[in-house]
């Protein structure tokens, strides 16, 4: 599909829509904003970008899974319409989200962006933000397909949490506010959480704002979400007014959503309640199980700035260590204390956190280096194993991949990679079962050519198996057994011996309930 001088086949532009939705904030009214949205179907062509499929749509802009054709990679891109139906303010904003993210040195966290592209096609003008594809979706998809499963949000969720705020952390050190910091907003690659979208970024902190934002008009558009919003970002006249710890707050707000056992933020109404309640109500944590959890939450969210955690490294420490405390030099021979015991109990991962926070206050540590690097090295022979195990999927036999399985759990019990793998060689294992039930029934029904068939199928699932070599074997034996007497029942009924096909056929039923009972059970 190519865009040709009449755009309204992927053009959509709305109304004007001054006033904000109950999800959205923005800084000022802007009468004459208008929200164009572009629908973009699979196929088109648009320069270098060839999209594949449309991932959602925001205020300004649109988001798509597309083909670098040069890089020869996917890519999400993001694409608003500069041209005089939408607001200036769209492109203002792209760009500031393109400077904000090279801006980030650290991006281990952080979505990668790689080009802004102005594009124009058929008399239509796009601008286009190409950034790193998220195949894994996003905090809010994870959330939502765990709703009831509150132990695995506070173990997994966790872990997920952690690296979110070290991607957070990264902008920090960069000067870069994020402000609109949501669980939509973490975003999974390759089993990695990262932070993404910082449209509504204030800027950085080592310039005056009028150095590190555009101009004015760029303010004016800025949007948040309110449920995750500090109480200042309410009251603020001028995003200048803003600092890091707006930032924590939000932070605070996704934690408490993920220790919920509803998984509900502290707060939820209309635009004007969550004003009330973000800048005037304490939240209600009683519902958090973890006390100590609680009290990170609560710091988090106090509504003067001054009582927070002052910097993310803070909030990362006690939810590492377990403690309200964020200095370590007090605590290094506890934490040290928890180390044996956490690898004397097989639990290496907090025990590698810890270490890491030891060698951060201390590199001269020795002790807790050496631990580390032992740790790092079964961290990795467990990671070759999954790999072989995904490699050898359809391969291996169940009991290979059984063993392969107990083998990387002896070595890293808690390695990220355990799950995935299990979850396939459980699925795997089923569709075994469920084709051996199959051939067993069809066995019980005497559909010897059907009943082979499902056999075969459970060799694909667990090739090699003693079991199905069996029962093959036994089909095969039972068709070359019975086939000359049916031969013989059919000879006798054509002649009209049907006493002596009668008693050829109770020959062959009596065989069958011998043999029948000898053949494997159903794993």
């Amino acid at each position: 599909m190519t865009i040709n001088c009449a755009t309204q086949s992927i053009i959509r532009r709305e109304s004007p829509a001054p006033f904000p939705g109950e999800n959205e904030l923005y800084i000022s009214d802007y009468p004459e904003r208008r929200k164009v949205i572009l629908d973009m179907e699979p196929g088109t062509q648009l320069d270098r970008f060839f999209i594949k499929k449309l991932l959602a749509h925001g205020n300004s802009a649109s988001v798509y899974l597309a083909n670098d054709q040069i890089l020869d990679s996917d890519v999400a891109i993001k694409v608003v319409d500069i041209g005089p139906n939408n607001s200036p303010n769209a492109a203002i904003q792209l760009r500031r989200e393109h400077q904000a993210y090279h801006h980030i040195q650290d991006r281990r966290h952080v979505l990668q962006a790689f080009d802004l592209h102005s594009v124009a096609w058929g008399g239509a003008a796009f601008l286009i933000l190409s950034m790193e594809y998220a195949e894994g979706g996003t905090l809010r998809n994870w959330l939502n397909e765990r709703r009831g499963d509150e132990e695995t949000r506070y173990f997994q969720g966790l872990e997920y949490f952690k690296q979110i705020c070290q991607g957070v952390a990264a902008s920090h050190n960069a000067g870069v506010l994020h402000l609109d910091l949501k669980p939509e907003n973490c975003l999974c690659v390759e089993g990695v959480y990262k932070v993404g979208d910082y449209s509504s970024s204030a800027g950085f902190l080592n310039q005056p704002m009028s150095q590190a934002l555009v101009n004015d008009e760029a303010i004016s558009s800025r949007c948040f979400t309110p449920a995750y919003m500090a109480p200042e970002q309410f009251i603020a006249i001028d995003p200048g007014d803003l600092d890091i710890r707006s930032d924590l707050y939000s932070l605070g707000v996704i934690l408490y959503e993920l220790a919920h056992p509803q998984c509900r933020p502290p707060f939820a109404g209309s635009y004007e309640r969550l004003r009330e309640l973000h800048t005037s109500v304490s939240p209600l944590l009683y519902p958090i199980e973890h006390p100590d959890l609680a009290a990170i939450i609560q710091r988090c969210l106090e509504k003067d700035p001054a009582k927070r955690y002052q910097r993310v490294e803070e909030l990362m420490r006690d939810l590492e260590c377990g403690y309200r405390h964020s200095e370590m030099e007090d605590q290094r021979n506890v934490m040290w204390q928890d180390i044996l015991t956490h690898i004397e109990r097989g639990r290496l991962s907090p025990a590698r956190r810890l270490c890491q926070l030891i060698l951060q206050d201390d590199p001269s540590w020795t002790d807790a280096r050496e631990i580390l690097d032992q740790i790092q090295e079964r961290f990795q022979q467990a990671q070759s194993i999954y790999t072989a195990m995904e490699q050898g999927l359809d391969r291996l036999s169940l009991h290979e991949l059984n063993a392969l399985l107990n083998a990387a759990v002896e070595i890293f019990p808690e390695h990220p990679a355990g799950q995935t793998v299990q979850i396939l060689l459980e699925e795997k294992t089923e569709r075994y079962r469920q084709a051996m039930e199959e051939g067993l029934t069809a066995v019980l029904r005497h559909e010897w050519d059907e009943a082979y068939s499902w056999f075969e199928k459970a060799d694909r699932y667990n090739p090699g198996a003693i079991e199905i070599v069996k029962a093959k074997r036994f089909v095969n034996n039972i068709q070359q057994t019975i086939e000359p007497t049916r031969r013989r029942i059919n000879l006798c009924l054509d002649n009209g011996d049907h006493d002596r096909a009668l008693n050829l056929a109770r020959s062959v039923d009596h065989y069958l309930a011998k043999q029948i009972p000898a053949l494997p059970s159903t794993p």
